[in-house]
């Protein structure tokens, strides 16, 4: 093999990667949207719950967008830690993704 076919080959893995976790993040995204729905339709429309719709809309948004925060400062210049810290930060995202509801 040439280091243009390993190339090729680490490029396939990324893009596959990419594709996966694209329809990862869909899917929890129509997940959240689903179970907004539900939540608007059992709601009756009292100010009190509307507000605690747009409290658990909140909530849901706010646990999609942590695992992105975390990614987001994996990959910035501000970090500067070595393997072992970038391998820390990857398995504090995966757990901020999976945190559990109160």
């Amino acid at each position: 093999m040439t280091s243009v076919d390993v190339c090729l080959c680490i490029l396939l893995v990324a893009g596959a990667f990419a594709l996966i976790s694209i329809a990862i993040f869909f899917i929890r995204a129509l997940s959240t949207l689903e179970n907004i729905n539900m939540t608007m339709k059992q709601a009756n429309i009292t100010m009190d719950s509307v507000n605690r719709t747009v409290d658990d809309v909140n909530y849901k948004l706010d646990l999609m967008n942590a695992p992105i925060e975390k990614i987001n400062g994996l990959f910035s210049n501000k970090s500067s830690s070595g393997l072992l810290g970038r391998t820390m930060s990857m398995a504090g995202a995966y757990r901020a993704g999976k945190k559990k509801k109160k």
